[in-house]
């Protein structure tokens, strides 16, 4: 048996900026001046008081940045201010929920005492993306990860005497309060691990956020500084209070809507090759409808009724277009594939076998037995099929890039691509590209192979793996990052005002500037 003492977190002050400001360049004094003269004023003896003390000195290692956030300084700005801080590029192992898309960050530390010490954290995120997207020049690496902005600032205070650190909690919040008035007190914050937080407290300073807090730690062992990433921020998407922020509720939506009704419109368009016709059409358009709710959310479900219309208007659609010619028919599959998915089904229990999975499977569909959800999974065999029987068509063209979204995965167990999705994505993405170089999708696939690419690069840099993972994909990382960045300059090129180019943009200037991906596209675990 071990006995573990935690240390605590004498402190925890954070800054978030939530919006963009004007432009303009001042000095250090005039815009710590300027931050004072924003906030409520202090008594001249209040200002000595606080200045003197160590709360003061953590309470201003950050008060003293609110400018900086506000005009969302640069990192080369930064760096011109803050000389001796040292700068920490992004890496999937430096990166945490819920900050896991920041570029860079400096790194302070100053002596509090004999045994205690400030530390800050100064985070800056991807410049704006331009519009429509396009990826930077081949610059070197310190001039592109310079141009990334400021969007959270973090001091802390670690301290063994968990009695002199909650009377730390105390005296921050009373210095703070100084500077942005009363503020709101023990509240419930919103961050990783914030369950243990004590003495909290919360500002809102024009479009900036300031919380502080005691903590025996942030979710691990050892106490270790809060990482942040978007919730609701303009650049870290950073939300301190446990609200949904509109704004970041409204670019999911988006996000959402955009997907789906890229879905649907391609099942519209297989329906028009199909050309089927008579009541077998009309309920599929019906269940169409049912699919594509009024407010293309995900709150929005079909019920238990609507999905057995839905379901049943795929089979006798199938039943129908089993007579067509070979490209119509594929449409048909692609349609009814697609259709299917979108109904969230089947909900069947384990062994269950209603006679309306016995004429689906009649039709070539097959299921799997998903234990980790305990549901069936439809292993998109229509898919499949509507790719072997128009390889060449537009039908085949939709089935084919549908699969490629999907990294070439349909068994619901991570099993039909051993040896990575990506890999998949790679090889089959550059013998479509080869064997048919005219084709409409093209521009997809050079995204969807970049995607692929820097998947690699992530792994190479811990993303998902830990180091001895991580180590065997390292030989290929350099020349993924090449190959990455030629299939996104060639898309840019042909395709860069679409919804595709400005998800993968990000990725893509990350990619420019030297650094990993923040995500993965084509990785799949079942375990």
């Amino acid at each position: 048996m071990f006995l573990v003492r935690r240390r605590l977190v004498l402190a925890l002050f954070g800054v978030v900026c939530i919006t963009t400001a004007s432009s303009g360049s001042k000095t250090r004094s005039e815009l710590s001046r300027e931050s004072r003269e924003q906030s409520a004023p202090a008594s001249p003896a209040a200002a000595a008081a606080r200045q003197a003390s160590f709360e003061g000195n953590v309470a201003r290692s950050t008060l003293d940045e609110l400018p900086h956030l506000r005009q969302q300084s640069t990192l080369g700005a930064w760096k011109t201010l803050h000389g001796a801080d040292s700068l920490e590029l992004y890496s999937p192992k430096l990166a945490s929920y819920p900050n896991e898309n920041w570029c860079a960050r400096m790194v302070s530390e100053a002596p509090l005492d004999a045994d205690r010490k400030v530390k800050r954290t100064a985070y800056f995120y991807l410049p704006a993306e331009p519009n429509p997207p396009a990826l930077p020049p081949n610059l070197p690496q310190e001039e592109l990860v310079s141009q990334c902005r400021l969007g959270f600032v973090w001091s802390e205070v670690e301290d063994a005497d968990s009695v002199r650190a909650e009377a730390f909690g105390d005296a921050l919040r009373d210095s703070i309060k100084m500077d942005l008035g009363p503020g709101e007190m023990d509240l419930k914050l919103n961050w990783r691990g914030s369950s243990n937080w004590r003495k909290t407290a919360l500002w809102e300073d024009g479009r900036l956020e300031i919380a502080s807090a005691a903590t025996f730690g942030l979710g691990s062992a050892k106490p270790t500084p809060a990482t942040i990433v978007g919730a609701a921020a303009e650049i870290s998407g950073i939300r301190f209070r446990g609200v949904v922020d509109i704004r970041t509720a409204t670019r999911a939506r988006e996000n959402y809507v955009a997907r789906r009704q890229l879905i649907w419109s391609r099942i519209e368009e297989a329906l028009s090759i199909a050309a089927l016709g008579g009541q077998a059409e009309t309920s599929v358009r019906a269940a169409l409808k049912l699919v594509t709710a009024a407010d293309g959310w995900w709150s929005r479900l079909p019920t238990d009724s609507e999905q057995s219309a839905i379901i049943d208007a795929v089979d006798q659609w199938l039943i129908a277009s089993g007579s067509l010619p070979l490209a119509r028919r594929s449409a048909a599959l692609f349609a009814a594939d697609q259709l299917f998915q979108e109904s969230r089904g089947p909900r069947w229990r384990e062994g269950e076998n209603p006679p309306i999975r016995q004429r689906l499977e009649a039709q070539g569909a097959k299921f799997e037995w998903l234990h980790i959800g305990d549901s069936y999974f439809y292993t998109h065999t229509w898919l499949r099929e509507a790719l072997r029987l128009d390889p060449d068509g537009r039908a085949g063209e939709l089935a084919f890039l549908t699969l490629m979204e999907m990294g070439f995965e349909t068994s619901g167990k991570c099993a039909d691509q051993p040896e990575g999705e990506f890999r998949a994505v790679i090889a089959q993405g550059q013998e479509y590209v080869r064997r048919r170089p005219d084709s409409a999708i093209k521009p997809d696939l050079h995204f969807l192979m970049a995607q692929a690419y820097g998947d690699i690069v992530a792994l190479a840099a811990g993303a998902f793996y830990g180091e001895p993972e991580s180590a065997k994909y390292q030989p290929e990382a350099a020349p993924a990052r090449i190959r990455a960045i030629e299939q996104y300059r060639i898309a840019f090129d042909s395709a860069n005002n679409t919804p595709r180019a400005r998800e993968a943009w990000p990725d893509a200037w990350r990619l420019v500037a030297g650094l990993p991906p923040s995500k993965l596209h084509f990785f799949c675990i079942y375990d």
